[in-house]
């Protein structure tokens, strides 16, 4: 018998169908159009693997199939070779991920045109040239400008040796997949996300009208998480241990000094509240700051910059001191749990020209990650500049505007302002946690609340005496893989502290768990 050299064929028809463009799409066929596109390879591998071979002969069968039947067939190929794999692969090989992504897509082209894959090699594209990925800049774009596009702080897989984010499969038993001897951590970090579940409603009732396998339905069912229940607000005492006030520019030298006044750091409401914070031992910060009215920024810098600033201090800014602070966390970009600003003045303006320094600079929303709540306190009596200021502020950051009719400018001198228990209140507030749960029914059965262990605010929970224990528990945790963390046993850890049952007034102990999950309904 003769042996066949399959090779040989292989080759001899590979090559007459290039030369005479047999799978080339002609755009001006009058042939009924067929569309066939499999996903795209990362260019991360020495190339391709079975499972690519598997897949892609799918798509081939497929091609061929509406070819022979006298379909004009698009079929093209691209590679997927923007992101971590591509980055991580030219990190392990030591190259440029351009220089790596050009010898590696080559070598993928050689062993699929080897294959005998029906592609159309005209159209060809890769996901890191610059033609390619302005339309998804332009497509992201264009997603911010609906409000789809926003960001968050998440919980990641972070490798610290790599000094990067890890996907989840790149995990293997809590290790990185490039080093067996580098635990991962799960770190919290701003990222990009689009808001997918604005529209899951739709994605999920439609699921039934598609010509997909059950299995896969399901699977997708599943994906989405629909599920009903609601929210209960349980509230957590406050763990907020210091308050900083930022007073506004001080008056004259001999005003300061005069009997009828005194100092600005010991007038208006702030003796009122610097007794009442003691009596919850909570410190009170509120330096007088110098210069009267032609201020130094940096002058005022050094003095705030004195006090302990932390994510569980809350800010206070009085007139002027708004400004300031405004400034200060646009450069700093320090945490802190509440920013509260009285009669803000933070726009210029030209009966003040003394104190530019302090309001002559823009702001933007990306200061709303800087505190969990922003809370503007105005009375509609007060100088133009100072509501005109608190619009701004309100039209520019998230924040919670409290409008009085009658308090001035918040000082002594106006209307005797000596009490200000609505800024007391506001700093005193119990934190209100949002609960979801499926069966509300439940409520008066509570004993323990959970918080997963990833959830961004987790650490405004531990107190001083758990922090170590929770330290202990969150490094059993070794990513932030829903599987991963459902191989887990079931755990807990005490925080410290407890929340009030609404529907009983009863205080039960919050636990971090390995089993809840962050993005889940409220992560709680």
């Amino acid at each position: 018998m003769a042996k066949v050299d399959f090779k040989a064929i292989e080759e001899k028809w590979q090559k007459r169908w290039e030369e005479q463009s047999v799978f080339v799409a002609d755009d001006k066929s009058s042939k009924p159009r067929y569309y066939v596109l499999e996903m795209f390879p990362y260019p991360s591998g020495s190339g391709l693997h079975m499972g690519h071979a598997w897949n892609y002969t799918i798509g081939d069968i497929l091609a061929r199939f509406k070819i022979m039947n006298g379909f004009n067939v698009l079929h093209p190929m691209g590679y997927d070779a923007l992101g971590l794999p591509a980055e991580n692969a030219a990190i392990q090989a030591g190259s440029h991920p351009e220089e790596y992504n050009k010898n590696s897509i080559q070598n993928y082209i050689k062993q699929q045109k080897a294959l005998g894959l029906t592609y159309d090699w005209s159209r060809i594209l890769s996901t890191d040239d610059p033609k390619f990925y302005k339309w998804d800049q332009w497509i992201f774009l264009k997603m911010l400008e609906k409000g789809l596009a926003y960001q968050k702080e998440s919980a990641v897989n972070w490798c610290p040796k790599c000094n990067t984010v890890l996907a989840n499969e790149q995990v293997q038993n809590g290790k990185c997949w490039r080093h067996e001897d580098t635990d991962v951590e799960v770190k919290h970090l701003k990222q990009w996300f689009l808001k997918i579940t604005d529209y899951a409603d739709e994605l999920y009732e439609n699921l039934d009208n598609m010509d997909w396998p059950d299995r896969t339905k399901s699977m997708q069912k599943h994906w989405i998480g629909k599920s009903y229940g609601t929210e209960i607000d349980f509230e957590v005492e406050s763990k907020v241990r210091n308050v900083v006030v930022v007073h506004g520019a001080n008056s004259s030298e001999a005003e300061s000094k005069s009997k009828k006044w005194g100092l600005e750091n010991t007038r208006h409401w702030f003796p009122w509240l610097r007794k009442e914070l003691g009596k919850k031992n909570i410190s009170f910060s509120n330096e007088l700051y110098p210069k009267d009215w032609n201020p130094d920024y940096e002058e005022w810098k050094k003095l705030f910059e004195k006090n302990e600033i932390n994510e569980n201090t809350i800010v206070i800014g009085h007139s002027l001191g708004c400004g300031f602070l405004l400034r200060w966390f646009a450069e700093n970009k320090r945490k802190v749990k509440k920013l509260i600003l009285v009669a803000p003045y933070v726009l210029d303006s030209p009966e003040l020209p003394g104190l530019k320094e302090m309001v002559n600079f823009d702001f933007d929303s990306s200061l709303d990650l800087l505190w969990d709540e922003l809370i503007v306190f105005s009375s509609e009596d007060d100088k133009n500049y100072i509501l005109n200021s608190a619009k701004e502020i309100n039209k520019k950051l998230n924040s919670r505007h409290i409008s009085f009719k009658d308090k001035g400018h918040f000082t002594k001198r106006d209307l005797g302002t000596e009490e200000f228990p609505e800024l007391l209140d506001e700093i005193l507030s119990n934190e209100k946690w949002p609960v979801f749960t499926t069966r509300p029914d439940t409520i008066f059965g509570v004993t323990f609340v959970v918080v997963s262990a990833q959830h961004k605010k987790l650490w405004d929970l531990v107190t001083d005496e758990q922090k170590s224990e929770v330290e202990k528990f969150l490094k059993k945790i070794g990513s932030v893989s829903e599987k991963d963390m459902a191989d887990l046993e079931k755990e807990g850890v005490f925080t410290g502290s407890y929340a009030v049952n609404p529907a009983n007034g009863e205080k039960v102990p919050i636990y971090a768990g390995n089993f809840v999950v962050a993005d889940y309904g409220s992560g709680m």
